[in-house]
Order: C-alpha cells, then sequence, then structure tokens
C-alpha cells in the first residue's frame, strides 16, 4: 500500500493527527504490516495540508478578481449610459431649436365707444336732432385659431417625421423594458449567469449578488429612460 492510499483511508481526526506523528495502535499496527514509516506519513500529510491551502488561495484570488472585473464593467455600463443619455439630450435641444415657436391668438377688439360732448358745445340744429344716428356695426374679429392649425402643411410633414422617430425611440425602450421583465420573472437566483462581452472577450459570473446588483441598475435606468420618452411623447404635437 502506498502513503497517499494509507493517508485517505484515514479519517479526518486520524489526518489531524497525522500532521504531528501521531497514531493509535491500529493504525501503527497497519503501517508496521505495509511497510510504511510514521515519518512518511507525516511529510505526506503536512504536503497535502499546504497543497490545500494553497488551492483554497487561489479560489479566494479569483472570486476577488472576478469580483473587481464585475465592479469595472458595471462602472463602464454606467459611463456608457451617460454618454447616451448625453447625446439624446443633445439631439432633443436640436430638435427643439427647429420648432416654430407657437403663434398668438388674435384678441377681439371692442370698439371705443362715443365720447360725450361737453356741455357747452353748441346745440345741434334741428336738421340733425330730426335724423337718428344709427350706430356703426361693430366688428368682431376671427376667433383665434387652434392649436391644430398653428403650422404649415410642411411643418406638420417635418413633425410627423420625427414623431416617428420618437415612436421608434419609445418602442425600443419599451421593448427593453418588458424583456428585463421576463428575464427576472423567469430568474430562479441559482442557475443564473452574467456573461459581458467586449472587443472580443467575454467575462461572465455566477455570484448572485453582482448579478442583482447588475439587474438593479439596468432595471432602474431602463425605467427612468421609459418615462423620459413618454413624457416626450405626451408632449409632442403635430
Amino acid at each position: 500500500m502506498k502513503v497517499s492510499e494509507f493517508f485517505d483511508s484515514l479519517s479526518e481526526s486520524e489526518q489531524q493527527g497525522a500532521l504531528i506523528g501521531s497514531f493509535n495502535t491500529t493504525r501503527t499496527d497497519q503501517m508496521k504490516k505495509e511497510g510504511i514509516k510514521p515519518e512518511e506519513v507525516k511529510k505526506f500529510a503536512q504536503a497535502a495540508k499546504e497543497e490545500k491551502k494553497k488551492a483554497k488561495e487561489k479560489q479566494q484570488n479569483a472570486e476577488s478578481h472576478a469580483e473587481e472585473q464585475a465592479r469595472q464593467e458595471e462602472l463602464r455600463a454606467i459611463h456608457e449610459q451617460q454618454e447616451r443619455e448625453e447625446q439624446e439630450r443633445k439631439q432633443q435641444e436640436q430638435v427643439n431649436q427647429v420648432t416654430p415657436p407657437a403663434s398668438e391668438p388674435e384678441q377681439i377688439s371692442t370698439p371705443t365707444p362715443p365720447q360725450q360732448q361737453p356741455i357747452d358745445q353748441v346745440a345741434p340744429s334741428a336738421q340733425e336732432v330730426e335724423q337718428p344716428t344709427t350706430p356703426a356695426p361693430q366688428q368682431v374679429n376671427k376667433v383665434a385659431p387652434t392649436q391644430q392649425t398653428r403650422f404649415t402643411v410642411h411643418e406638420r410633414f417635418d413633425r410627423l417625421e420625427k414623431f416617428q422617430l420618437l415612436k421608434e425611440k419609445f418602442e425600443k425602450v419599451d421593448k427593453s423594458v418588458k424583456t428585463l421583465e421576463n428575464f427576472k420573472i423567469s430568474s430562479d437566483n441559482q442557475s443564473d449567469e452574467l456573461k459581458v462581452t467586449s472587443s472580443g472577450k467575454t467575462f461572465s459570473t455566477t455570484n448572485s449578488a453582482v448579478i442583482n446588483k447588475v439587474m438593479q441598475l439596468l432595471t432602474d435606468e431602463l425605467k427612468a429612460k421609459f418615462d423620459e420618452v413618454k413624457r416626450e411623447v405626451e408632449a409632442f404635437e403635430i
């Protein structure tokens, strides 16, 4: 029997005793029978302990590295989202600059009442008294046009094209929100795996804490983006 086979046959407490060269009578007799020296078993036990220690440290370093990569990817995703929002904000400002201002509604003019003549003015002649004065008809201007008639035909076509782009933007964000909600419903938080690909390189992790943080970040960002685009659609006029 080899030293490794003998060591593997020991119980956990016996393996701990082997580290200091302590064996019970049964194991001592077995080693004599198999021709195994206690010093060899002790040396093998110490080597096995050191190997386990190195393997544990390697695993801890790998987990720490994975968590750091996930944190970097999360920060990169936040930075890219901020850049996209800044670009969309600038595009929206350009759209607002080309939008014609609303025309002011016309006001209905009220005729000025005739001024009273002073008392000491010369009295009108009899002919002027006999002929009654017909008041001039009041002129009423047209009612101010509503918002639906503010734009010309060409302006409406231009705004219709802009509204179509805004519609596609809303549908894209709405689809992303629904896809994320369906993923969260089907997730069991046990067999989930997060993969991030950048420049041909892929990073993956099954750490549930990291995955939950990324999912919460995506949910908050998409919800804010959805509300923003929804307000733009509701406020847009053709």
